[in-house]
């Protein structure tokens, strides 16, 4: 299926080739380079470590930790209307309570804030590509969302995205 301007709903992007081979691939690096035992599928020039300092291992840390309260917020936010992929029989009501009062988009924040800590507590430059490719791929995501937002909820929703910032509550 294609919606506005050629984007592919998420659960089909999830279900293409690179996405359904993305999660597997990242906890196996994730298992390989937590300590001996498990050795790394990727070609050596994608395990580069680009971080040797010890102060992004601290950040990374603050944005791991951060990404789960985020995570848990928008779960309790949610609550019954919580959906992966866009439901258009079974929508539920506009959430814009809770973490949703401060951004749309928190899942997607978390899950960015995981894969960027992630390259910050490796500093591997395979957990960087993938996180690139994750952040890019939510984006995409959240425009494709949007899009049945605003067909779902019309006003209610417009009024929301004025209000309300895509990922960041400030600036």
């Amino acid at each position: 299926m294609v919606l506005r301007d050629g984007a592919r709903p998420w659960p089909e992007l999830a279900r293409s080739g690179a996405g359904a081979a993305c999660l597997p691939l990242w906890a196996h690096e994730l298992l390989a380079h937590a300590g001996p035992g498990v050795a790394g599928l990727l070609p050596a020039r994608l395990d580069v470590v680009l971080l040797h300092a010890d102060w992004p291992h601290l950040v990374g840390a603050v944005a791991l930790s951060t990404s789960a309260v985020i995570y848990a917020l928008a779960l309790r936010a949610l609550g019954e209307s919580w959906r992966i992929g866009l439901d258009r029989d079974m929508h539920g009501p506009l959430v814009t309570r809770g973490v949703f009062a401060v951004m749309r988009n928190p899942i997607y924040v978390s899950i960015d804030l995981h894969v960027l800590g992630t390259f910050a507590c490796s500093g591997r430059l395979f957990f960087l590509v993938a996180a690139v490719f994750t952040i890019g791929t939510l984006h995409v995501a959240s425009r494709v969302e949007e899009a049945f937002l605003t067909d779902t909820y019309s006003g209610a929703y417009r009024e929301y995205w004025g209000r309300v910032r895509r990922y960041c509550p400030w600036g």
